[in-house]
């Protein structure tokens, strides 16, 4: 039995595998944080639900995302975990890692653009509804606005690159390589 000799890993793929290694263990990390904070103020939760909805009616959508939170954090640590797995695979240079990181760079590219459209919709009604209060007086409404825009712009371009890169035919030459038989 003959070993084949691992090719060398392009820095692009460390890069990008060790990125979404530390993105994945900070999710995880986040939902454990978010659980024990939502466990702690749970017991709150429906008195301060109410309070609120009694100023902003508005708000009633967020209860059933109040509702299944718990279910909501642990999914989106598992996901988290799944991430660092994934990321790790990739650096191993297994072919299906990379369509699965190319996958998650789409979804999580898809998420900043609605979060693009809500962080506008958001700064927009509140400068349009409080203009006298000073916390969007003058100009600090909209430097919040573009900062909020100008970050998510830069975080969605670092994405498109790494798609760009994970299809690269570059790329794609690295992650080919014979199954190794047993």
């Amino acid at each position: 039995m003959v070993m084949e000799e691992e090719p060398e890993r392009p820095r692009a793929v460390t890069v990008i595998g060790w990125i979404w290694i530390v993105v994945g263990g900070l999710y995880f990390l986040r939902g454990i944080v978010d659980l024990v904070m939502w466990r702690a103020l749970q017991p709150a939760a429906p008195a301060l639900l109410r309070e609120i909805e009694s100023r902003d009616p508005e708000i009633r959508f967020l209860h059933p995302l109040f509702e299944h939170l718990t279910a909501i954090k642990i999914a989106q640590m598992i996901a988290g975990v799944a991430v660092v797995v994934l990321a790790y695979r990739f650096l191993q240079l297994r072919p299906r890692a990379r369509v699965g990181i190319q996958i998650v760079c789409w979804i999580v590219l898809c998420y900043m653009f609605a979060f693009a459209a809500l962080w506008i919709r958001i700064w927009t009604r509140a400068l349009a509804l409080a203009p006298d209060d000073p916390r969007f007086a003058g100009s600090h409404g909209r430097i919040s606005l573009a900062l909020g825009l100008g970050l998510n712009a830069a975080l969605a371009t670092g994405l498109i690159v790494m798609i760009v890169l994970l299809r690269s035919s570059q790329m794609r030459q690295v992650f080919e390589r014979p199954a190794v038989r047993t």
